[in-house]
């Protein structure tokens, strides 16, 4: 008979071997006078045996005939915390969970997780570096989150977003990987009483190297000059790939240095951003519906994204038009 255990579960109990009816199925079932009704309990009785195995044989509930005759067959509990015995203890309520019941829960990303990680400190890059923690309907509440890197370089903050109801969990690093995937992050929930939640991604950390750019014809339609729109596509070292869009790069500055400063016909340095698409844009423009003054300067720019510099550049700029020549790096 299954019944109430007292208030710490029953753990130790003399084993009870018990006679089996000889039958195809061999099913235990005991009366739980808690719930009422039968109850198959085959499982916690690993052990049967026979008392003669000439025979028959008895292997994990299964009884091989071996010859004609009879025989007795025997099974054996386990130590459970519902014993084959009666208790003076009333009956619970409702039958306790066991510790893993208790804790059971989940840790996961909430929406995607990235599988690379931005070099920098802009925070901007920080944005895109961030992932959402989400725990499971039912998950124990009141526990801790923790995030940790493989590499020793690496911070991790967390945040608490009530607005979401998610742990926000953002990377910052100063050390690009040495190959793709090379590193893993490591995020935990612990509830009370419980073993921790773990959630793990392989990301790259990736660093601004080179850009490439378009080769846009001239748009200056007021009768004289030029205007050129360069669109330049980023990529990264160790990958070798460009910046996917809509990876939360928005507003990462881009900018530009002259050598000399000065530059002829009235052109102005101006720095810019990566947009969603992790483009950004460079407008050289000469235009006038007026003859342009004899004017012209060779400069060398040096363009930069966060602050690491990822093309250089030789603009000469004059009144009859434009040298563009790009001196790399690119790749």
């Amino acid at each position: 008979m299954i019944c109430c255990g007292p208030e710490e579960p029953y753990m130790e109990f003399d084993p009870i071997n018990l006679i089996i009816a000889a039958y195809e199925n061999q099913v235990i079932q005991a009366l739980n006078s808690c719930g009422g009704g039968l109850q198959n309990v085959t499982g916690y009785f690993p052990t049967w045996w026979t008392d003669n195995s000439s025979i028959a044989t008895a292997n994990n509930a299964k009884i091989t005939g071996v010859a004609v005759g009879s025989t007795t067959h025997y099974a054996q509990s386990r130590p459970m915390y519902w014993g084959f015995r009666e208790y003076a203890s009333s009956c619970p309520q409702n039958q306790p969970d066991s510790s893993a019941d208790a804790c059971a829960g989940k840790l996961s990303f909430s929406g995607t997780a990235n599988n690379f990680i931005f070099v920098g400190t802009d925070p901007n890059i920080l944005s895109a570096n961030t992932f959402y923690l989400a725990l499971a309907s039912g998950t124990p509440t009141g526990g801790t989150y923790a995030g940790t890197s493989s590499d020793t370089k690496d911070t991790i903050t967390l945040t608490w977003v009530a607005s979401l109801g998610l742990e926000k969990a953002t990377v910052q690093t100063s050390d690009q990987s040495a190959t793709a995937g090379d590193r893993k992050l490591t995020f935990t929930y612990t509830p009370p009483s419980c073993q921790a939640f773990t959630l793990t991604q392989a990301v790259t950390a990736r660093k601004f190297a080179w850009v490439t750019n378009t080769s846009p014809g001239n748009t200056c339609n007021l009768g004289h000059g030029y205007l050129y729109n360069y669109v330049y596509t980023t990529y990264t070292h160790p990958d070798g790939a460009a910046v996917p869009p809509d990876v939360g790069l928005t507003n990462t500055p881009v900018t530009e240095n002259f050598n000399p400063t000065t530059i002829a016909c009235g052109n102005q340095p101006g720095n810019g951003s990566l947009d969603a698409n992790s483009l950004f844009s460079d407008t050289i423009e000469v235009c006038s519906t007026s003859p342009l003054p004899a004017c012209s300067s060779t400069n060398t720019r040096t363009i930069s994204i966060a602050g690491y510099p990822v093309r250089t550049n030789s603009l000469t700029i004059a009144n009859t038009g434009l040298t563009y020549t790009s001196q790399g790096p690119t790749q």
